[in-house]
Parts: structure tokens; sequence; C-alpha cells
């Protein structure tokens, strides 16, 4: 039997709560990215009795979690059992190398892995199984949130998935220009990385189930591959 661990994911935007096995994660519980998120999502998985595992991407909402959950076991970018080619290895992401890892793992090597994200993140991993960079582009809420704040008459748009391509309105035509302007960027970089690579694909993050079916360049979609990242660093690399 696989251990189960709670994994609670500090991200930009959102604070999540999974429950984690070598064969599933399940996303449970959702706060907002907010000291007082933090704290919730602390008190959740202390509820859950399973050992509780967390990385995080925001350093200032990092130690909230630590007073809420002492015992918890934090995962830093060392715990990722992957050689790190990146020249400053602290400022990587460690969302992006435990979704690194993960592809690799998972899928083989070498393997691309566009992470859609508040940010758009592209990991490669090498033949060697090494993390050999990537780019960093802007996500999905930047798209619209960027329109709304630098211009004067353009409204405030929620990024969804439009019902067409052109439009006849404002508003329609930012939500459409933005998921069409981002799937684009996605195909054509998950392109280039199977060009000059020759590797596979994999589309994972929180908005890669509402963009997948618009990027075929992708040959997996996998949108809880950092949280299995991080369940294999626990278990490899830290005694539960």
């Amino acid at each position: 039997m696989s251990i189960k661990l709670i994994i609670v994911n500090i991200g930009n935007t959102a604070v999540k709560v999974w429950l984690a096995e070598a064969k599933a994660q399940k996303a449970l519980k959702i706060f907002p990215a907010t000291k007082r998120g933090v704290l919730l999502a602390g008190s959740f998985a202390k509820s859950r009795k399973n050992p509780v595992v967390f990385f995080s991407v925001v350093p200032a909402l990092s130690s909230a979690l630590r007073k809420t959950l002492p015992a918890a076991l934090e995962l830093e970018n060392r715990d990722v059992p992957i050689r790190n080619l990146y020249k400053k290895q602290e400022s990587l992401g460690i969302d992006r190398l435990l979704a690194a890892f993960a592809a690799g793992e998972k899928y083989g090597r070498p393997v691309a892995v566009l992470d859609l994200g508040t940010a758009t993140t592209l990991n490669i991993v090498n033949r060697k199984g090494e993390f050999a960079g990537g780019l960093i582009m802007p996500g999905a809420p930047l798209f619209t949130e960027y329109l709304e704040k630098k211009t004067a008459l353009l409204p405030k748009v929620r990024y969804g998935k439009p019902t067409g391509f052109e439009a006849l309105d404002t508003e329609a035509a930012i939500r459409n220009g933005a998921y069409w302007g981002l799937s684009s960027l996605a195909e054509g970089v998950l392109r280039l990385a199977k060009k000059k690579f020759r590797a596979k694909t994999v589309l994972t993050g929180g908005f890669a189930p509402l963009l997948a079916d618009s990027i075929t360049a992708a040959d997996v979609l996998d949108p809880s591959l950092a949280i299995y990242g991080a369940y294999l660093a626990a278990v490899k690399r830290i005694k539960i």
C-alpha cells in the first residue's frame, strides 16, 4: 500500500490542499493566497491526520504555514532529486522543478513541460535527466488584467473559454483574444521544444484543462504534475 500524504501547494493566486499517493492526486480544498487563506489551509490539512508536506513560491506565506503546521515537511529545491543546470539554482521556482522532475520520472526523457498557471512556464528535462532550463511567459490572468490596468477604456474581463473565434463586443473580444492568444503561444512554444529537443510534451497547471483542446502540440495533459513530483520527492528524500 502506498503512503498517503497531504500536500499543500502555496501558489501566487491560490493555496491548494491535495491528497496524494503514488497512483493518484486529488485536490481537496482551494483557499486564497493570503495569510488567512494559508491559516485555513493549514487547519484543514491538520484535520486530515495524514503526514503533511508543503512547497511554496510565495516566501511571505511560507512562514505562516510553518507556524500553523510546525511538523509539516517543507520541500525545497535541494530535496528534488534531479540535477539542476540553472545558473542561480535558488532562483528557480520549486513548482517548475517539481513538475519537470515528475515528468521525467513519469514520461521519460527528454520531456518538455508547459505549465499554465499565474505565469506560463516551459521546463525542459534533457536526455541525461537534468533540468535544462526553459522559458517564463505571461500567464492566463495577465492577458486580461494587464489590458484593464494599462488602458483607459478596456474593461476587466475574467479569463475563460470563448464560444467562438471572432467577437462582436469588447468584452468578448478581450476574452477570445486572451484565450486564443495564450493557446497560440503555447502551441508555438511546444512545437519549438519538440523540434529542438525531440521531446515528449506535457501540459500541466491550473489552466491546462481549459486550454488543452486548442493545443495540439501537447502529447499529454497532466494537471497535477507538480503534486506528483512533490509526492515523489517527499517519499524519496524525507523519512516519513
